[in-house]
């Protein structure tokens, strides 16, 4: 999915809610990411032509205060954004 598509995405699915409510992070294997960060119950994920897009993405969605998400792990194909608790 290209850059723009998965911005439009993302915007679409933040329609009602802050980016500051919202973790972004990048991976290459999303079981390994949700699990790292608790599972947690509000998760959406999308595939990127290449880990610069990805990075690309991620940075976008930073620059409007969305919070980063750092689970190690590469290539970094697939962008994520999820809603962690605060307790």
């Amino acid at each position: 999915m290209s850059g723009l598509e998965t911005k439009r995405e993302i915007e679409q699915t933040l329609a009602s809610g802050s980016y500051g409510s919202w973790t972004i992070g990048i991976t290459d294997n999303t079981a390994f990411a949700r699990a790292r960060l608790q599972n947690p119950e509000c998760w959406h994920s999308w595939q990127a032509d290449s880990p610069e897009e990805a990075k690309s993405v991620q940075n976008f969605f930073i620059s409007k205060q969305m919070r980063m998400a750092v689970v190690v792990a590469a290539p970094q194909l697939c962008l994520y954004i999820l809603i962690l608790s605060s307790t």
